[in-house]
């Protein structure tokens, strides 16, 4: 057999029994996920996630920073063009921070946590996912502390649960602390709710639209009895105004009491005198003296 009809053997391919066989490790370059600033690529948070986990499991720098540069386009690849060429990881995540981090303060984000509802359509695996992605904003501005996750979590998550899965479940939360392990046990008895009186979510939903009809029903008649007492109110003050006297001077009116004049008036304008009467008065007199 010629000698170039001979395969040739690398030796990282052989395997000798007894033996142990160093390979060649080739290292490959971390890739990170396509962040643009824009909603259709990855969000800020994760794509920071992803170079906070390359740096503590001890990825090179360079690696760290080729891998920045490839993930980014758009108006983040440009943002990261004016911090200049030898930018270091520290200085394109305190850039990116202000860029394109959370605008929120962490007192709206912490009310706007606690104050999330489970929806009507949504059930409460869904409704958890929501609580996680809140809080992790709050986490990374300082205000939650890792440690304390869990308990805000399953606080929130009590809180907003529709009444009637909170009913089910209200003795589970006395019993789990432990945030995925209470998800889960949630999850369980929302379904056999389910499937014991039928779907939850239409039976809400029907209620609901009930009440709506009834609120409709009575806006419509409360608007009815306020227009029936507005129209006597307003022919009232239109008669009373057709009434009212003519503009100009008001006329005088004495306040003492009639019968009241003075003796120089009574002596000016003496009373008439009935005669008749006289005459009477006087032959009565004359009748008792006789």
């Amino acid at each position: 057999m010629a000698e170039a009809d001979v395969p040739k053997i690398n030796d990282d391919q052989v395997t000798i029994p007894g033996e142990e066989v160093t390979s060649r490790i080739h290292n490959i370059l971390p890739r990170l996920p396509i962040f643009s600033g824009d909603s259709k690529d990855a969000s800020f948070d994760l794509w920071q996630y992803e170079v906070e986990c390359l740096r503590r499991e001890g990825t090179p720098e360079a690696d760290i920073r080729l891998a920045i540069r490839r993930s980014l386009k758009g108006q983040a690849s440009r943002t990261l063009m004016t911090l200049g060429v030898g930018a270091c990881v520290d200085d394109v995540l305190r850039k990116f921070k202000a860029v394109f981090g959370p605008t929120e303060s962490a007192e709206s984000i912490l009310s706007r946590f606690y104050g999330l509802k489970q929806g009507e359509a949504e059930d409460a695996r869904t409704f958890a996912a929501r609580l996680e992605d809140a809080i992790l904003q709050a986490v990374q501005l300082g205000r939650v502390r890792l440690e304390d996750v869990d308990t805000v979590l399953c606080e929130a998550f009590e809180g907003g649960l529709r009444r009637e899965t909170k009913a089910v479940t209200s003795y589970l939360f006395a019993s789990r602390n432990v945030f995925s392990e209470l998800v889960v046990d949630v999850k369980r008895k929302e379904k056999e709710l389910i499937d014991k009186g039928g779907t939850v979510v239409s039976v809400q939903a029907s209620e609901i639209g009930v009440l709506k009809a009834l609120v409709l029903e009575l806006r419509t008649e409360l608007r009815t009895l306020k227009n029936k007492r507005s129209q006597p109110d307003s022919a009232a003050e239109s008669h009373a105004g057709s009434h009212n006297p003519p503009p100009g001077p008001r006329p005088y009116y004495s306040d003492r009491p009639m019968g009241s004049q003075t003796l120089r008036q009574r002596r000016s304008h003496p009373e008439p005198v009935c005669w008749r009467a006289t005459c009477l008065v006087t032959s009565g007199r004359d009748a008792a003296c006789r």
